[in-house]
């Protein structure tokens, strides 16, 4: 677990501040499609259960795993190479995430989770609009409809004009 606050933060002794926290998971690819639901909301009743308000959520997809898990349960070891995966964002206090994390852990249903706090820094939103192209308008102007070739033409020729200069130029 990334989390590294052990103490809730605290203005005064009467207010505890929350911060916001993401949950990622994977749920064991055997359960069926008819019970992701309830293993999901087995997730979402011990971060409620914790003092925690739900932000938002992403509901479980099966997906391909970049790489083959072991986990070894009750004495023998299942592989897996798919996985359920989901997430859960947050508002808690840190005392309260240990105790989510703790209950988590003893889930069997989850191959694997973690519990992080979520960055305060948001990506700022960008409209296609704000977006600028490699060139302005104003170099897309002066290149015209001018290929690659005609444009690599006028390099060499100024590169020869320049070379030229040079080696007519007295020394000095």
């Amino acid at each position: 677990m990334a989390e590294t606050d052990t103490q809730p933060v605290q203005e005064n002794e009467s207010e505890i501040i929350t911060r916001e926290y993401e949950c990622a998971y994977l749920l064991m690819p055997t359960i069926t499609e008819e019970n992701v639901a309830d293993e999901v909301q087995a997730i979402r009743s011990v971060i409620e259960k914790n003092s925690s308000a739900l932000i938002k959520e992403k509901q479980p997809e099966r997906i391909p795993l970049a790489y083959e898990m072991t986990i070894k349960r009750e004495g023998k070891s299942d592989r897996f190479l798919e996985a359920y995966f989901g997430w859960v964002t947050f508002e808690a206090p840190s005392e309260a995430v240990n105790e989510i994390h703790d209950e988590l852990s003893r889930n069997g249903s989850l191959i694997r989770f973690m519990v992080i706090r979520a960055s305060a820094e948001q990506e700022p939103e960008v409209s296609e609009d704000e977006l600028v192209s490699p060139q302005s308008e104003e170099e897309q102007e002066l290149r015209g409809g001018a290929s690659q070739a005609d444009i690599d033409k006028s390099i060499d020729a100024l590169v020869d004009e320049d070379v030229e200069k040079k080696e007519t130029a007295p020394a000095a």
